[in-house]
């Protein structure tokens, strides 16, 4: 990540597959906050899933990408 400190990138959408998200911890929270959840998240369960690994070791993700077809449509991505 230092590589490419000098590019100011502002987001980057799920850097590792979803049954590695765990190992996004390794990163500093500084760059974790630029990471955004994509494949992980398709369910509530999902995002529970993180926010769980989160309050235990720190949130993986910065943030979420919803989107409604693979959630469910509009009722289910609000209720993520």
């Amino acid at each position: 990540m230092t590589a490419t400190a000098s590019l100011d990138i502002e987001l980057i959408e799920q850097p590792l597959p979803p049954a590695l998200d765990g190992e996004l911890l390794a990163f500093p929270a500084e760059v974790r906050r630029k990471f955004i959840a994509d494949e992980s998240v398709h369910s509530e369960a999902d995002l529970e899933r993180l926010s769980a690994l989160g309050a235990r070791h720190g949130a993986p993700f910065g943030g979420v990408n919803v989107k409604l077809m693979t959630c469910g449509g509009p009722t289910a991505a609000l209720r993520l």
